[in-house]
C-alpha cells in the first residue's frame, strides 16, 4: 500500500467517523418525528379483520399520526411501540373497519327533498277544507308578500293532495306566494307564479287546462326553482342552532359503527357541515370531525340553468380532503316506492306504471319532449356527464325506473363514456338478471338498503299482494350483482336527523310494526346475511345471502368505492386511516340471528376515540 492509498484510507475512515457520530442512537427517544417515530396507539392480543381482499384476520395493528402504520401479530406490532406509545390488550376482542355509510340523512338542513323540513310547513290533512283552513291560519300569521310561503304533507294529505289547484291556494292566499310541495310535484298560487322567470311560466313545468291557464300544478325544471332558488335562507341564529344540531347528529352517528357517512346535499346542508369542518380546523386540525363527510351536489338536479351553473364553476368534483370532500353530482329517481303515489293525480295514473313501482316522474308535464326541457334529470345527466361530473345517488327502485335510467345512461354515454367515472344507483330493491348485466358495462357503483324488503312490514304486505310472493324472493338481489363481477355497497337510508328519537329507533318511515326496533349497521348485515323478515321470520330470497366476509366488504372495502376512497379507507391496511370498530362480540363467530346484537364498545376514526360504551367497564379499552 502506497502513501496516496493510505492517506485516502484515512480521510475515509475519518469521514465515516463522522458521518457515524451525526446519527443518533436507536434508542434515543428525543428525536423530532420526522427522523424517528414510534407508533401513537398500539391495539394487540385481539382479531383484526382487516377486510381486504383477502380478508386477512391479524392479532394487532399500530397507528400513527392517525394511520394505519402496521398490522400483524402482537409480538412484531409491539416492537413499534415507544415510552409514549398508548398500549391496548383487547383481551381478543374483535376490531374491523368503521362503516362507510354512502346513503344516510345525516345532514341537517336536509337531505334531497326534506331540505324542506327546516322551511315547510307540514300539513295533515283530515280532510281537504280541514288542510286549507290550516294553511289559510298559516298564511295570516306567517306569510310575506315577496317570500314564498312551503307547505308540505305527509300522511292521510297525500291523498288530498290531487284536490289541490291553483284556485283553491289563490283563496286562502290571495296575495302571499305559496307552493304545496310533495315528493317531485307541487301546487302554487297565482302570487307563487307571479314570481317565476318568463321562460319557466311559460314552459312545460307549468300544467295548463284546457283553457291555456295554469291550474297551479307544477313540475320538474318550475319545482327546482321553487325549492332551491326561492327557499328562504336561515338566519344567523338559526344557523347556529343547526350547525350545533350537526354536530351533535355526528356524535350520534358514530354510535352505531359510522365513521363515514354520505350521501345528497343541496347548499343549506353543506353550508352547515362546511361550517362544523371549519370550526373543527380550527380546534384540532389533525381531527376536525367525529366523522368523514362525502356528498354529492344537487347542482344539476330540477336545474333549468344547470348547463349555465356548471360552466360558471367548473369541474370541482372530488375537491376537499380525507374529512370534507364533494363528489360528483345526484338525480332524483324516475318513480316511487309504494303502489299508491303515483295515482295521486289522475294524469299520472294515464301514464301507466312504468314498470314495477309506479310512473316515470321524469316525464311529469313536460310533454312529448321531455329528454330536452332544461330542468328535467334527464337533462341534469346529460349535462353532468357533458362537463365532467360524475352522477351518485340516482334513486332507483322498481325495474321500470331502472329501465328508464339505463336508457339515460346509454344516451350520455354516446356523447362521452361513462365507464370507469363512477356513477351510480342507490336503493335497488328491484334488479332484473337482464339489466344486472345491461348494467355491467357502465361499471356503476351499486347501493342497496335491506330495510325495504326486511324490515318495513306493512309495506312488504303491499308488495306481496300487488307482484305475489315469488316475486318478493326475487328483489334485492345482492348475490346475483356480486356473480356478475360487481361489488355491491351497503346503505342504510337511514334518517339519522331526528333529535328526539336518540335510542336510534325508526319512527317508521313505513314501518309502524317495527318502530321500536333499536336501528344499528349491524342490523343491516345481519339481513345481508340472513334475509330474514323482520318480526315475521320469512326468509326473502334464500337464494340471494350472502357470506359473512361479503357482508363486511359491503359496509367498507367494497363501500369506499362510492366516492372513490378505496386506496384511503375501508380496510386496515398501512397507510389508509385508522378508522375502527372494537366490538363486543366476535363478528365471525356469534350466530347469525345476533349479529344485529353486536355492541360496539369504540368507535375510533383517525386513530381517536369518538365513542365509547357507557356499558364498557374494560379499563384498557378506555380512554
Amino acid at each position: 500500500m502506497n502513501r496516496k492509498q493510505r492517506f485516502y484510507i484515512w480521510v475515509s475512515s475519518f469521514a465515516l467517523l463522522g458521518i457515524l457520530a451525526s446519527v443518533p442512537c436507536f434508542g434515543q427517544t428525543d428525536l423530532p418525528s420526522e427522523v424517528l417515530g414510534f407508533a401513537d396507539k398500539v391495539l394487540y392480543n385481539g382479531k383484526i379483520l382487516t377486510a381486504d381482499d383477502k380478508f386477512a384476520i391479524a392479532q394487532a395493528v399500530a397507528i400513527r399520526d392517525g394511520k394505519i402504520m402496521a398490522v400483524g401479530d402482537s409480538d412484531r406490532v409491539l416492537k413499534m411501540a415507544g415510552p409514549k406509545t398508548e398500549r391496548v390488550d383487547l383481551k381478543g376482542k374483535t376490531v374491523t373497519p368503521g362503516f362507510i355509510e354512502v346513503h344516510g340523512e345525516a345532514f341537517e338542513g336536509g337531505h334531497g327533498g326534506s331540505k324542506l323540513a327546516y322551511t315547510a310547513i307540514n300539513i295533515r290533512f283530515a280532510s281537504l277544507d280541514e288542510g286549507l283552513r290550516d294553511m289559510r291560519e298559516k298564511v295570516d300569521k306567517q306569510g310575506k308578500p315577496d317570500q314564498v310561503l312551503f307547505f308540505t304533507t305527509t300522511g292521510a294529505g297525500e291523498k288530498n293532495f290531487a284536490e289541490l289547484d291553483r284556485k283553491l291556494l289563490d283563496g286562502i292566499a290571495p296575495n302571499v306566494p305559496v307552493a304545496m310541495i310533495y315528493m317531485t310535484s307541487g301546487v302554487v298560487n297565482s302570487a307563487a307564479l307571479k314570481l317565476l322567470p318568463a321562460e319557466l311560466a311559460a314552459g312545460p313545468g307549468v300544467e295548463k287546462d284546457a283553457q291555456g291557464q295554469p291550474t297551479g300544478h307544477v313540475f320538474m325544471p318550475v319545482l327546482g326553482y321553487l325549492t332551491y332558488d326561492l327557499l328562504p335562507w336561515p338566519d344567523a341564529q338559526k344557523m347556529e342552532k343547526m350547525v350545533e344540531e350537526q354536530v351533535a347528529l355526528f356524535q350520534r352517528v358514530n354510535g352505531i359503527g359510522i365513521t363515514s357517512v354520505g350521501g345528497r346535499a343541496h347548499g343549506l346542508a353543506v353550508t352547515v357541515v362546511h361550517e362544523v369542518w371549519q370550526r373543527g380546523l380550527k380546534k384540532d386540525p389533525n381531527n376536525p370531525l367525529p366523522v368523514r363527510v362525502r356528498f354529492s351536489s344537487e347542482i344539476v338536479r330540477m336545474n333549468p340553468y344547470a348547463e349555465g351553473a356548471l360552466k360558471r364553476i367548473g369541474n370541482i368534483s372530488g375537491i376537499g380532503d380525507e374529512w370534507f370532500r364533494l363528489y360528483g353530482a345526484n338525480l332524483y329517481a324516475v318513480g316511487w316506492v309504494g303502489e299508491d303515489m303515483p295515482t295521486l293525480k289522475p294524469k299520472f295514473a294515464e301514464l301507466g306504471n312504468h314498470g314495477t313501482f309506479g310512473a316515470n316522474a321524469w316525464k311529469f308535464g313536460l310533454g312529448e319532449n321531455w329528454k330536452e326541457v332544461n330542468g328535467s334529470d334527464y337533462r341534469g345527466l346529460i349535462l353532468a356527464n357533458r362537463y365532467g361530473w360524475p352522477v351518485m345517488d340516482f334513486h332507483v327502485q322498481g325495474d321500470g325506473e331502472v329501465q328508464t335510467t339505463l336508457e339515460a345512461f346509454e344516451d350520455a354515454d354516446k356523447e362521452r363514456p361513462l365507464a370507469g367515472r363512477r356513477f351510480g344507483f342507490v336503493h335497488g330493491l328491484q334488479r332484473t338478471p337482464e339489466q344486472i348485466q345491461r348494467m355491467a358495462k357502465f361499471d356503476p357503483i351499486l347501493s342497496l338498503t335491506p330495510r325495504y324488503l326486511f324490515y318495513d312490514t306493512l309495506g312488504v304486505e303491499r308488495m306481496r299482494k300487488l307482484y305475489g310472493a315469488d316475486a318478493l324472493h326475487g328483489f334485492t338481489p345482492i348475490k346475483n350483482i356480486i356473480k356478475s363481477g360487481m361489488k355491491p355497497i351497503l346503505e342504510s337510508n337511514y334518517s339519522y336527523r331526528d333529535a328526539s328519537n336518540p335510542n336510534m329507533t325508526d319512527p317508521g318511515l313505513m314501518t309502524r310494526p317495527n318502530a321500536n326496533l333499536k336501528f344499528t349497521y349491524w342490523w343491516l348485515v345481519e339481513k345481508l346475511i340472513t334475509r330474514k323478515q323482520e318480526g315475521t321470520g320469512i326468509v326473502w330470497g334464500a337464494d340471494q345471502r350472502v357470506t359473512r366476509q361479503e357482508a363486511l366488504w359491503m359496509g367498507t372495502n367494497w363501500a369506499a368505492r362510492f366516492y372513490e376512497d378505496e386506496k384511503v379507507m375501508g380496510t386496515l391496511e398501512p397507510g389508509k386511516v385508522a378508522d375502527l370498530l372494537i366490538l363486543g362480540a366476535d363478528y365471525m363467530t356469534v350466530p347469525e340471528d345476533q349479529i344485529s346484537e353486536i355492541p360496539i364498545l369504540q368507535t375510533v376514526v383517525g386513530g381517536k376515540v369518538t365513542y365509547e360504551n357507557p356499558a364498557n367497564k374494560d379499563k384498557l379499552l378506555s380512554r
